[in-house]
C-alpha cells in the first residue's frame, strides 16, 4: 500500500529527498540570478538594497544555500508533524 510507504519514510530520508528537490530548483535559479547580476542586467536585492556586479554575484551565491536550508527545514518540520499525526490516525481507523 502506497500510503504506508509514505507514512513510514524515515526522517533522514525525507530530509535528503527534500534537500535534493529544493536544490534542483534553488541552485539553477541562484546561478542565473548571479550571472544576471554580474552583467548588471538584474540587481540582487539584500535588505531592500540593490547590488550589481561582483557584489550582486557574491550575494546571490552566498544566500542560495541559506534559503535552501531554511525552506528544507521548514518543510521538513511540517511534514514530520503531519506524518506523526497520520501514523496515529491510520492506527485508530485501521
Amino acid at each position: 500500500m502506497v500510503t504506508q510507504e509514505i507514512v513510514n519514510i524515515k526522517s533522514n530520508d525525507l530530509f535528503k529527498l527534500l534537500t535534493i528537490g529544493y536544490a534542483g530548483f534553488f541552485i539553477p535559479v541562484s546561478v542565473v540570478s548571479a550571472v544576471l547580476s554580474l552583467f548588471e542586467i538584474v540587481p540582487t536585492l539584500l535588505n531592500k538594497t540593490e547590488y550589481y556586479g561582483i557584489e550582486g554575484f557574491a550575494i546571490a551565491i552566498v544566500t542560495a544555500p541559506i534559503y535552501l536550508f531554511l525552506m528544507v527545514g521548514a518543510t521538513w518540520v511540517f511534514l514530520i508533524i503531519g506524518m506523526r499525526i497520520s501514523r496515529v490516525a491510520l492506527k485508530i481507523f485501521k
